[in-house]
């Protein structure tokens, strides 16, 4: 159990961490391509970019659960509907997430506490991350389902793909062509697009269980995902709402140097956090499905497996 605990724990953590690295690459080319002002307009935008984050771990996580229990009690066809019903939910959060922020932008950053010159590079980095909501959700929430669907590894191989293509564009889009602080979104952007075009033919192909297909949205199996996925979502609200809070009280008692050492700070800690996720993202299929099977022993093997897993990661941190 602790082979197949590290098989699926190990490729997700290892993925976090490979991503969370990214955060600090991104940061050290805006910081030495644009200035602190880029810092800290990209730390105006973070909470909201967590938000994102968040929604699409709540659906995966909740849609997750879900399948995994299904596939581990051998009701395989209920476990594809959830599936296919959250890939619709996520399409549709996408496209109305990208549509309020592209179009009030401006609003938003003044909103989340941007100054007067940190207004113009915060709206302009938040207009062009949203634009790319749809390949960034589905991507997260794809890269959790082929873990539910037994391909951790690739999981992993399209994560770290999608890193590497963000830090390579980063760079051209910055140092060769100078495009300034939409070149981090727009590269981001792109980065989730490969991510996405790696796992897709998983799903497209039927390489495992799970596929695209017609399905109706069920009220009740929406309510579901919801419902075990909300404590994931609400982790993410409290970290967005921390850094939200620690930018107000910065930019009015040190000013926008304060929002952009703590951009630094921020980038320090996401991947702490990113990393644990990654550990827990890795067990809960296991989990999930020996909820599924009635196996309680197994389950609460690999729940105890996680827990001390997660506690060495922190004291090494």
């Amino acid at each position: 159990m602790v082979k197949q605990f590290l098989g699926y724990a190990v490729p997700s953590a290892l993925a976090m961490c490979i991503a969370s690295l990214n955060t600090i690459i991104d940061g050290v080319f805006l910081g030495n391509g644009i200035g602190d002002a880029a810092l800290g307009a990209v730390n105006i935008v973070m909470p909201i970019t967590i938000v994102f984050f968040g929604l699409a771990t709540m659906v995966s996580v909740g849609g997750g659960a879900l399948i995994s229990k299904y596939f581990g009690a051998n009701e395989d066809e209920k476990g594809i509907s959830i599936f296919r019903q959250v890939t619709y939910m996520l399409i549709i959060m996408s496209i109305c997430l990208s549509a309020v922020c592209v179009i009030f932008a401006k609003p938003i950053v003044k909103m989340m506490g941007a100054t007067e010159n940190l207004q113009p590079l915060a709206a302009e980095y938040l207009k062009y991350y949203a634009m790319f909501c749809l390949p960034s959700l589905l991507g997260i929430a794809f890269n959790s389902f082929l873990r539910n669907d037994n391909r951790p590894k690739l999981a992993m191989v399209s994560t770290i793909c999608g890193t590497i293509s963000n830090i390579i564009l980063n760079y051209i889009f910055i140092f060769e062509l100078g495009l300034g602080i939409k070149s981090a979104a727009i590269a981001t952007g792109f980065g989730q697009i490969v991510t996405l075009l790696i796992a897709l033919p998983h799903f497209i192909f039927k390489k495992g269980k799970l596929s695209f297909g017609k399905q109706n949205l069920e009220i009740n199996i929406i309510k579901e995902v919801f419902r075990i996925g909300l404590p994931s979502f609400f982790a993410e609200a409290a970290f967005s709402v921390i850094i939200f809070v620690h930018n107000l009280v910065l930019v009015n008692t040190i000013g926008e140097i304060g929002i952009s050492t703590y951009a630094i700070i921020n980038y320090i800690t996401t991947n702490i956090y990113l990393v644990l996720l990654g550990v827990t993202l890795g067990a809960q299929p296991l989990i999930s499905y020996n909820y599924g099977a009635q196996d309680s022993e197994k389950m609460l093997v690999f729940y105890k497996l996680s827990n001390k897993t997660s506690f060495i990661i922190g004291i090494i941190f």
